[in-house]
Parts: structure tokens; sequence; C-alpha cells
């Protein structure tokens, strides 16, 4: 299974700038072999190259990468003591799938900001929206209606409709 390290410029890492990698062996100056987390001191590779963003999003260079002895693991990463740099990736290979990355992430915290703006919560349920959330549009959301009827009246609630005025249609529904 290839492994993927995120480099500045270089070969340089973001996170200890002292260590420059290269194509070839690399081991790490100090690896903390006593630890099973994923994190610490050892080197770091992603288990896909969406992964490396997170971890280094000003990343210029990519390379894939042979594991060595594993120390650490979580699901996006391991942490080993060293690796093989098997191949500097071309940028033309990774950049695209980085951007589509960045712009997935900026449109759910987008999507996520504006879940938590709606105050009461809607009609149709947080569950739902939070479900549906990329199949249906500010339209959709504007149209969603709920139909409430008593043996006298019959009256439709729409997302636009303002909360007193819901009060007063419902005191009036009695």
């Amino acid at each position: 299974m290839p492994y993927y390290k995120a480099t500045l410029a270089g070969g340089v890492s973001q996170h200890e700038p002292v260590i420059v990698y290269h194509l070839g062996l690399n081991v790490h100056p100090n690896p903390d072999k006593k630890s099973t987390d994923s994190w610490g001191e050892g080197i770091h590779l992603a288990k896909t190259i969406k992964a490396t963003w997170g971890y280094v999003p000003d990343a210029t260079e990519i390379y894939e990468a042979e594991a060595g002895v594993i120390l650490g693991e979580d699901d996006d990463k391991i942490r080993v003591s060293y690796c093989w740099l098997t191949r500097l990736i071309p940028k033309e290979e990774w950049v695209t799938e980085l951007e589509q990355a960045k712009a997935d992430a900026e449109r759910q915290a987008k999507e996520r900001e504006i879940l938590k703006g709606i105050k009461p919560p809607p009609i149709c349920g947080m569950e739902w929206l939070e479900n549906h959330r990329g199949d249906i549009t500010w339209d959709d959301w504007n149209k969603q209606t709920l139909e409430v009827s008593s043996d006298r009246h019959k009256i439709t609630i729409s997302a636009k409709l303002k909360r007193k005025d819901l009060k007063i249609i419902l005191a009036g529904m009695r």
C-alpha cells in the first residue's frame, strides 16, 4: 500500500523544518518508539493524497512512500521511524484532487454555519436537513410547508412564516 508524504518546497518538513526529505531512505532522528499514538515524534505519512492536505495545507511537494515499521496509526495517517520516498508525484497529478478537497471542506464548513443559524429547527427536522443538505436548494427550503387542520380550520405553515404569526394562527384554531 502506498503512503504519501507532503512537504514544503525542497522537501522541507512543515512541522519540523530542520528535517528535509528526499527520494530514497529517510530516517527520523529521534522517533518515539514507546508510544503507539499516531501523533508524536516520527515521520507521518498520509494514507491518501487528500489526507495530506489536512496535515500540510501549504504543501508544494507530495511523495509516494513505502513505510518502515509502523509505530502508530489512525484513520488518515501512520507514524514511522523511517520510510522510503519512492517518487515525487508531479503536481498536476495531485493539485486537482487537493483543490476539490479544499472546495468540499469550505462548502461543508459554510453549510454547518448555515445549519447552526437555523432557529427554530426547520419543519422538516434538523436530521433530515443534515442528510439532504447537498440535494436541496434555498428555493426548496423556502417552499417547504406543513398543513395543520382542526375540525373548523385548515392552515398551511411555511418556512417564511414568522414565529409570532404562527402563534396567532394556532391560537385562533382553538
